[in-house]
């Protein structure tokens, strides 16, 4: 997974769509992201982002992290 920087205010309004939706920023921003796209493309993102969700749930798990393991196997 990457970073990537935004304005502060930018962050703040972000924060307040995820509040409103019950969701994290990343969550909103990918959400967003994916309304841009064709169903083609979206299709193929999401099956992508679905491996990177599971590899990520993985690595958690060996490390113990648990919580989070089980957070991003629920995103997949």
């Amino acid at each position: 997974m990457k970073e990537i920087l935004v304005p502060d205010e930018i962050y703040a309004y972000l924060e307040k769509i995820g509040e409103q939706e019950r969701a994290s920023v990343s969550d909103i921003v990918v959400k967003l992201v994916l309304n841009m796209m064709s169903q083609e493309e979206k299709i193929k993102v999401l099956q992508a982002i679905s491996k990177e969700y599971i590899a990520r749930g993985k690595e958690l798990e060996e490390k113990g992290v648990l919580v989070e393991s089980g957070e991003m196997y629920w995103r997949d």
